[in-house]
């Protein structure tokens, strides 16, 4: 799969792949090391010397009852054993050590830079889960002692508990087979997929376990420079191109590293403070504006590369020319199959009942158009969002026939009328065509560019919802880890509410929002203003019927839901209600987040222009029962 994606784009993941731990009790300390060497020399001159000694022995005849000779025939042999069996395992702690480094070597020499950890035993679990949380892709060794795997099972057990962070493994083991049988029956619960591949000449057992991939193969068999390509396949097939936009961020962020050091390698300490303090600002602000300082300079270097963009819309493009390809019995079971998804996630809406029987409609357009839709969208360009026009209007008027036909066929006083009257029947469909064309237009054809590349995305529309979710916690809020404000009292004994509030926050007492409001100084230093903030009220909005209706004190912000994180839900600020508030007086709200800086400033700013307006117009021409047409227009 990856021969038909841009090489530019796959080498972007891996050049974010490129750091790798390896965990291996196989990998000696030098002293360890050296001590094996030794032992093993002294062995084989052991060996040597009782072999020259049993050759060297004279042979004697001795009378057949004489019993010693055997006995001492048997102690030079359990000799040889013993010696034989501590070399095999000496030498054998020696192989497993060169095949370690055999595989760090390979590793390095492709270009990356491997870490590799000595596993001593349990003591340092915890140590090896925490490398592993901040590692990107980890190669662990299976026999990490004599438990048979067991340790390394209680090691994933322990990575698996953090569902926040996506964990990328490849296990290593003698026994493959084993392996894989004992996480299967160990994480049976958590395995979403699991499946059974071939890379070259290898046979790789691959675990989907939600929040984590895991690569189960025999030692040295799965050539090093194919484990990065292998993770990033499953990558893409699983989450889509979208992923290789924080790649190249993170990588340019690196590569910027030796370039922030050197801007910041200046005695910038006493002409910053000089700064702050001729300014009024109180040195509490430090880190804020060094803060501020860093990350000016890297959105400068991060802007992602367009390419991923264009490969993504090569990736939609190459999903429309396999539809296509498909026979007419085949092409709209898929289509049948995505757009039942798309309809079942209606049906705890609002206006639910409504989605679901326009796309019902959709649904009963005909294989051929389906094809003429397609083909039209061949030519999908993301940058000109009007490249989707005719393909929509295809699907408007389609939908339009099929709903006017549809109500027709309802009224059965009005089927009886027209009988077989053909031109009449056609008529009164024209007459329901008019007065569908309104309704179609304005509320289905906003949410066509959705659903079309819904059907052409290749991983289905399943968890649609659920990607929503995600994405408006991703773009719209930054959230709190302590929520509670109950202990403010303590806070503000314990001095510690400089920088505790931000500009943004959104705090909840059951049905009543608070959104934070006040300039960013005041937040930081309350104190200027007596522990005082201002805040816009608001209200949760339930219903998308009042979407349509705000009004100019009005806005509408749609957050996560901070009762049920699977959930979103509306907030209706009204900025014509500000209330002021000590700081002592919240212990009763949650503080689940706050809005991103970018985000809140646009509503600031639209709060602002509403509150300075004058009014001067709006007396005599807002109302048609105003005086204007009394005096005006007359």
């Amino acid at each position: 799969m990856l021969d038909t994606i841009d090489p530019k784009v796959i080498n972007i993941a891996r050049e974010y792949f490129k750091d790798i731990l390896y965990v291996d009790d196989a990998i000696k300390k030098p002293s360890d090391l050296k001590s094996i060497m030794d032992l093993a020399n002294k062995e084989s001159a052991a060996a040597s010397e009782t072999a020259n000694s049993i050759q060297e022995q004279p042979i004697t005849r001795r009378p057949v009852s004489f019993s010693v000779a055997s006995d001492v025939n048997q102690t030079n042999t359990e000799q040889q054993e013993e010696i034989k069996q501590s070399i095999l395992e000496t030498n054998g702690m020696l192989d497993d050590y060169f095949d370690a480094f055999e595989i760090i070597y390979n590793l390095n020499s492709n270009g990356n830079k491997v870490s590799p950890f000595f596993f001593e035993g349990d003591h340092q679990v915890e140590t090896v889960v925490s490398l592993i949380e901040q590692s990107h892709l980890t190669i662990l060794d299976w026999e990490l002692d004599q438990t048979g795997g067991e340790t390394t099972l209680n090691i994933l057990e322990s990575v698996f508990r953090n569902t926040g962070r996506l964990k990328l493994l490849v296990i290593y083991t003698k026994n493959p087979l084993q392996a894989s049988k004992m996480i299967r029956d160990k994480f049976a619960s958590k395995i979403v997929d699991y499946t059974q591949t071939h890379v070259e000449e290898s046979t790789v057992d691959i675990f989907d376990l939600h929040d984590a991939f895991v690569l189960v193969c025999k030692k040295r068999e799965l050539p090093s420079n194919r484990l990065k390509d292998t993770f990033i396949e499953l990558l893409v097939n699983k989450f889509g191109m979208f992923q290789f936009a924080f790649f190249d961020s993170i990588n340019k962020i690196i590569g910027e590293t030796a370039t922030v050091l050197k801007q910041f390698s200046h005695p910038f300490e006493s002409t910053l403070l000089l700064q702050l303090q001729s300014s009024g600002v109180s040195a509490a602000d430090y880190a804020k504006v060094i803060s501020k300082m860093i990350t000016n300079h890297i959105n400068k270097v991060i802007d992602v590369d367009s390419v991923i963009f264009d490969e993504i819309t090569e990736q939609w493009k190459n999903n429309i020319g396999i539809m296509l390809a498909l026979d007419n019995v085949n092409l709209l079971e898929l289509l049948s199959r995505k757009l039942n998804n798309l309809e079942q996630a209606q049906n705890n809406r609002t206006n639910g009942k409504k989605n679901r029987k326009f796309i019902s409609s959709i649904k009963q357009i005909s294989v051929e158009k389906w094809r003429e839709i397609f083909t039209i969208m061949c030519g999908l360009n993301l940058i000109d969002a009007a490249s989707l026009d005719p393909a929509i209007n295809v699907i408007i008027e389609q939908v339009i026939v099929i709903s006017s036909e549809k109500e027709f066929a309802k009224n059965t006083e009005l089927v009886n009328l027209c009988g077989d009257n053909q031109t009449l029947k056609e008529q009164c469909i024209t007459l329901y065509r008019n007065n569908i064309k309104r309704d179609v237009t304005a509320w289905i054809e906003p949410i066509l560019p959705s659903i079309l590349l819904a059907l052409i995305a290749d991983r289905g529309t399943t968890h649609f919802s659920k990607t929503v979710v995600d994405l408006v916690h991703l773009m719209k809020v930054i959230e709190y880890k302590e929520r509670r404000l109950d202990n403010i009292d303590t806070i503000i004994e314990n001095n510690n509410i400089v920088n505790y509030f931000n500009s943004g926050d959104v705090l909840i007492n059951g049905e009543k929002l608070l959104l934070c409001i006040s300039p960013s100084c005041d937040v930081f230093r309350p104190e200027k203003v007596e522990n005082m903030l201002k805040f816009v009220t608001g209200k949760r909005i339930d219903s998308d019927s009042a979407f349509l209706q705000l009004k100019t004190y009005e806005h509408l912000t749609i957050l996560p839901n901070h009762g049920n994180p699977e959930k979103l839900m509306c907030a209706l600020w009204n900025f014509s209600v500000t209330e002021v508030h000590n700081i002592e007086e919240l212990g009763n709200y949650t503080r689940p987040y706050r809005l991103e800086p970018g985000y809140i400033q646009q509503i600031m700013n639209k709060y602002i222009a509403y509150q300075s307006r004058t009014g001067v117009d709006e007396l005599f021409v807002k109302d048609t029962s105003s005086l204007r047409n009394f005096y005006v227009f007359n």
